[in-house]
């Protein structure tokens, strides 16, 4: 069987799958949650399922981690103990259009052309469950954001964002899914092959108070301004990124503990999906690939707290991981790409891969222990452009700010953005430090990859049109680079 799902993280050490606290909540969360296997039927043979579990809006820091005390991800967490995991996976835009389409693809915004969210994926780039469905697979899609997606290759479709479900409540919108996602698999035939992808989205704002895991993590009182009756206050969240106002370490607490509880609230869902699948004899042999589409900057830049303005890796870098019997666990640090993950299932799961692909095949890495690592690269539009490569990232921008994103569009400035930036990730990963001047062998590296990059292949028409500021400036770059040899 075959098995894949996506997520986004409050940032772990590298070491935390071997911290003995975490091996005591993962132990106390199998026996609890696992189905006795004494009182299980005999297995029978059963089809391949793959599942594909997408989750909206994760930022990296809520994933394998803890609060007051109290895991987040429990589910999770066991997961990657079956897992090759790679905490640092960049995505290809923060936003979840752009995002998705790489995923389903292996293709980056700059070849799919979708590169904002109202922009459709053409039908001339064959999908995940487009392929899936060629190889014979009964193909289920049941999605709370971006109905269209579903739309191909799709044999059973259910979808509640507004555009399909306008009266419905955000907040219910997961459970309905998962409630009728596991009633559709009980009703699959054993030896069906199933491709499924879930696509969850409640961490996304606006940030709601999910209980009962927010008194876990915030058993103290508060009346500070982001107090509602149960949302954040967007407001003030707003007054923060536009510099009217501060945050106290009281205000964060609550604000911590209340996207907390939606995500803990998702690691349920996820814990239902996959006892579904142990129930029916699908989860075993399955392979589980596990990411999502970006994250969410949570003011970690600019006192921004959402996700569309920033290339920055509270947004772009999120977690990862594939489980499958033939894929050795462990925990790998090198950077991934989201273009990597369908060539890497599809291999995965025995099937050809056919057509243009960006991303690379992990697979055999996957089974032999030694994933291979190449520069991956981040968009943010046209204007902004990233690559990391051996732990050191260059962002490239050919604007100083950047406003067409919430809440950027509602004022006469926008999200702040020096032109060059670097900054070494196995010391800085919050991309505070910017080495560009201090740093010009580092700086020459990543100018002529990412600017490489632009240049090989279409940025913004089938011509490469030469007079886009951001080809302009890489071919300046690039002849600044040679003449300097």
């Amino acid at each position: 069987m075959i098995l894949l799902l996506i997520a986004c993280q409050i940032h772990p050490p590298v070491d935390k799958l071997q911290d003995s606290t975490s091996q005591e909540v993962l132990a106390q969360d199998t026996s609890d949650s696992s189905t006795d296997t004494d009182t299980q039927p005999p297995l029978t043979s059963s089809g391949r399922t793959v599942l594909l579990l997408t989750i909206d809006t994760l930022n990296r820091d809520f994933v394998h981690a803890s609060l007051n005390g109290e895991p987040i991800t429990p589910e999770l967490d066991r997961l990657f103990e079956e897992s090759a995991y790679f905490p640092n996976t960049l995505v290809t835009r923060g936003q979840t259009s752009p995002s998705l389409a790489s995923i389903l693809t292996g293709l980056y915004p700059r070849t799919t052309m979708v590169r904002s969210n109202p922009r459709v994926l053409e039908a001339e780039y064959a999908t995940l469950p487009e392929r899936y469905q060629n190889a014979g697979f009964t193909t289920i899609g049941f999605s709370a954001n971006f109905c269209h997606y579903i739309g191909s290759g799709i044999d059973i479709r259910r979808c509640v964002h507004p555009d399909e479900e306008p009266d419905l409540e955000q907040g219910l919108a997961d459970k309905i899914l998962v409630d009728e996602l596991l009633t559709t698999l009980e009703q699959q035939p054993s030896n069906e092959d199933l491709f499924i992808w879930l696509h969850l989205m409640d961490p996304h704002d606006p940030y709601r108070l999910t209980e009962p895991y927010f008194s876990e993590f915030h058993p103290d009182n508060y009346s500070g301004p982001l107090q509602t009756e149960t949302d954040i206050n967007l407001n003030a969240l707003n007054n923060v990124t536009f510099g009217q106002s501060t945050l106290t370490n009281e205000d964060m607490a609550f604000f911590n503990a209340v996207y907390a509880s939606q995500v803990r609230q998702t690691d349920e869902h996820i814990k239902r999906v996959l006892d579904m699948l142990r129930g029916l004899n699908r989860y075993a042999d399955s392979i589980i690939v596990f990411g999502s589409d970006h994250g969410e900057a949570l003011g970690s830049h600019n006192g921004y707290f959402y996700h569309g303005c920033s290339a920055f890796n509270s947004v772009a870098g999120v977690h990862w991981s594939f489980k499958a019997p033939d894929v050795i666990a462990n925990q790998y640090p090198g950077w991934i790409s989201t273009t990597d993950i369908a060539p890497t299932l599809v291999s995965l799961s025995g099937l050809d891969w056919s057509g243009r692909v960006e991303g690379q095949d992990l697979a055999v890495g996957l089974r032999d222990g030694s994933p291979q690592y190449k520069p991956v690269f981040v968009e943010r539009g046209t204007e902004t452009a990233g690559v990391i490569f051996q732990q050191i990232k260059y962002i490239l921008s050919t604007v100083d700010e950047f406003k067409q994103c919430t809440p950027y569009n509602q004022v006469p400035y926008g999200f702040a953005s020096p032109r060059e930036q670097i900054f070494d990730l196995a010391s800085d990963y919050e991309e505070q430090n910017n080495l560009f001047q201090v740093a010009p062998s580092l700086r020459a590296q990543g100018q002529s990859i990412l600017c490489n990059w632009i240049t090989e292949a279409v940025w913004t028409t089938a011509s490469n049109d030469p007079t886009h500021p951001m080809v302009q400036r890489c071919a300046t770059i690039l002849e600044q680079l040679q003449g300097s040899e």
